[in-house]
């Protein structure tokens, strides 16, 4: 049975301003995995930005309009090479990474994967970009995801 995956509207609310103000950004981590083949639980939504002066400054407009500006972030929180921001608490928790480990952006970004939830388009990283992300973190829980989705790619083959 495949199991439906949903955006939190919070989470929905912060991918449509980096929609509005255009940041180039693209969603990592477990929501990642499960919108390439391996639905699972997961405490927070990563999301990686291209890490320039624009897309910073844009990143900014949409952490005030979201309703973090009390936090006094600058651009130059994400112009830092791995910085992690976060907004919020689990399991709405929005982690910001300011690059990606064993990737260049660029090339993600060529490769995304937009999914719409409720109208609003999600961008997602690709999935090649994804297992050499999961590689290089080699965590226990990114191993595994490794796992499952080379076993579910080779099934849906």
């Amino acid at each position: 049975m495949k199991r439906k995956i949903k955006l939190e509207k919070d989470i929905l609310d912060f991918v449509e301003l980096c929609n509005k103000h255009e940041v180039r950004y693209l969603v990592i981590g477990g929501y990642a995995v499960s919108i390439h083949g391996h639905p699972r639980s997961t405490k927070d939504i990563d999301v990686c930005i291209e890490m320039s002066e624009l897309n910073a400054s844009k990143m900014i407009s949409v952490i005030n309009e979201f309703g973090f500006g009390s936090l006094k972030l600058d651009k130059e929180d994400f112009l830092k090479k791995d910085l992690v921001t976060q907004l919020g608490f689990p399991p709405l928790r929005i982690d910001i990474l300011n690059d990606l480990d064993g990737v260049n952006f660029e090339e993600a970004w060529n490769n995304k994967k937009i999914v719409t939830f409720e109208h609003v388009p999600v961008n997602f990283i690709g999935y090649n970009e994804l297992l050499i992300v999961k590689q290089k973190s080699a965590r226990s829980q990114d191993i595994a995801d490794i796992e499952m989705l080379k076993k579910r790619n080779k099934e849906s083959k």
